[in-house]
């Protein structure tokens, strides 16, 4: 009988384990700002469990940003391929997930020009933006805020994209 309760109690933790679990790769995300954090940030990631949607975009973007510190050329291009592979996966999963589209735009944003992967940022930042209109989304989270701020740092913004952030900013 008791092997019964400890089986529930553990079923029933398992849930909130795999949302700590998402919140400490959130926050690494922001912080992965230098090479310790790009490693830590892919660390937190590759913990992921890939059956879920957006844990599959935060393994791709951690995949795509550790490119940055791969130390060959083909590395470089095999981690972000790899990265661009798992984010697209992800979006086409779940076309209107606002995290999803935001993971993948913010690797957008900062990709160089010259690898081709900047195509949806004009379709990402207008899913975003319909996201905090229509309240399915709380722009109030820290998540959020952080989000909307790492965006508005973007110079590939157009106005109405900005303006339209910018109110959530504020708020």
């Amino acid at each position: 009988m008791k092997l019964k309760h400890l089986s529930f109690i553990l079923f029933a933790l398992i849930p909130s384990l795999m949302i700590a679990q998402l919140d400490i790769t959130r926050t690494s995300f922001f912080q992965a700002t230098n090479d310790d954090g790009i490693k830590t940030f892919l660390e937190k990631a590759n913990a992921l469990n890939d059956d879920y949607v957006v844990h599959k975009a935060y393994k791709g973007a951690a995949s795509a940003m550790s490119a940055g510190i791969a130390s060959s050329v083909s590395d470089k291009l095999s981690r972000f391929n790899d990265g661009k592979k798992l984010l697209e996966e992800a979006v086409a999963k779940d076309w209107y997930n606002a995290e999803v589209r935001f993971l993948r735009l913010a690797i957008q944003l900062e990709t160089p020009f010259f690898l081709g992967y900047r195509s949806n940022i004009e379709n990402d930042l207008q899913i975003i933006i319909d996201a905090l209109d229509q309240k399915k989304i709380n722009h109030t989270t820290d998540y959020w805020k952080k989000a909307i701020t790492f965006i508005l740092k973007s110079d590939s913004l157009k106005s109405k994209h900005r303006s339209a952030l910018t109110k959530y900013q504020s708020a």
